[in-house]
């Protein structure tokens, strides 16, 4: 081959021992919604759990930080 190999890291959705990284970045973003006011949270953190919604549906018990947001 020509060319490099592409470095790939895959994001888990799912919490593990280390929750996932889209489940803290929402907690974040709840808080800082909660605390600043700022629209501009909310709306990231209504774009964040819509990234993840039809797993959560699916495998809530496996994304349990996601699912304390959402519901």
């Amino acid at each position: 081959d020509d060319h490099p190999s592409l470095i790939v890291r895959f994001k888990d959705p799912l919490d593990g021992a280390i929750p996932a990284g889209a489940a803290v970045a929402a907690e974040n973003l709840a808080y800082l919604a909660k605390v600043t006011g700022d629209a501009k949270y909310q709306t990231k953190l209504d774009q964040t759990i819509a990234s993840v919604r039809i797993l959560l549906r699916r495998s809530a018990s496996g994304m349990t930080r996601t699912a304390a947001i959402e519901f």
